[in-house]
């Protein structure tokens, strides 16, 4: 490497994710996965309504020079000591992955594509925070606690929820952290993906209710409705969709009635930065340690 072995954000900017090797009964990946069947937890009770009512698009560029900004603010300050078992994505030089580490690779069903998600980009974005906060044995508190599965049908699970921190001794509702919704690609679909970030407006109450015998929300609407709850129930504004193929960033506006999202980012996005040091900004930035990025604006009729 360039910069010293020893420096986190030398590690940090050139580290990458390894692509997941489906297995056996894994379902085929498709450009739009099937559609999710109606999920009655995402109908709004009466007299209630979603405010979400705006899509805008994040200029990539320039969250890409504030997270440089913030990294070049460490220098080498930050330094690691290897073998290091939680900084678990290959760089070059400095990591190289072996067998037990590919094997998270390999997926055969939603819990290892969970697995997989959680030891690479997880686990090594939390050891960064950590190092940064120099709290390195402070992984209670400084991880991603992982929730229960959200739009459940039968035994499929669609959505898993994770957030940054434990929030005990907190009330239900908590102003500062990140939350991360994960999906099997195989239930969202890249062109899935490329419906959830597009700019659009909303009707109101457009994504109050889906009616069984009318019109179906497409996949794209049912996780909006699914993100708009989880974020606000928990008071978060900053959070990240991903199926590790493929990632989102976003903020809420401060009413809740508008969001702000990058563009869909691949997994092996290492120009200008890489996604692992776009998730600890991301992840810094929901827990009001950084100040170089502002949440969404609200929607102006």
């Amino acid at each position: 490497m360039a910069d010293d072995r020893n420096s986190l954000t030398a590690y940090l900017a050139q580290a990458y994710l390894f692509p997941l090797f489906p297995q056996g009964t894994v379902p085929p990946l498709h450009q739009h996965a099937p559609l999710w069947p109606v999920m009655e937890e995402l109908n709004c009770r009466p007299k209630e309504t979603r405010d979400f009512m705006e899509v805008t698009e994040i200029p990539l560029l320039a969250v890409e020079n504030a997270v440089r900004t913030y990294f070049m603010g460490f220098e080498n300050k930050l330094r690691v000591e290897w073998p290091n078992s939680s900084l678990t994505m290959p760089c070059p030089d400095v990591k190289v992955l072996g067998n037990p580490a590919l094997n998270h690779l390999k997926v055969k069903n939603e819990h290892d594509f969970h697995e997989a998600l959680q030891y690479f980009m997880l686990n090594t974005t939390a050891e960064a925070i950590r190092t940064i906060e120099k709290q390195p044995f402070d992984e209670d508190e400084l991880s991603f606690l992982r929730l229960r599965a959200q739009g459940k049908v039968n035994s499929r699970k669609i959505c898993t929820l994770w957030l940054f921190g434990r929030p005990i001794g907190l009330p239900r509702v908590v102003s500062q952290g990140v939350v991360i919704l994960s999906l099997p690609p195989w239930e969202f679909g890249p062109g899935d993906f490329q419906m959830f970030a597009r700019p659009r407006k909303f009707a109101r109450g457009e994504l109050d209710r889906e009616a069984p015998d009318g019109p179906r929300w497409n996949n794209a609407m049912k996780l909006w409705a699914l993100t708009y709850d989880v974020c606000k129930s928990f008071g978060f504004k900053w959070f990240v969709v991903t199926t590790y193929n493929h990632w989102v960033f976003g903020t809420w506006s401060p009413n809740w009635t508008a969001v702000e999202v990058t563009q869909v980012l691949p997994f092996d996005k290492t120009r200008s930065i890489t996604l692992v040091e776009l998730l600890v900004f991301w992840t810094q930035s929901g827990r009001e340690r950084v100040r170089y990025w502002q949440t969404a604006a609200d929607f102006s009729r």
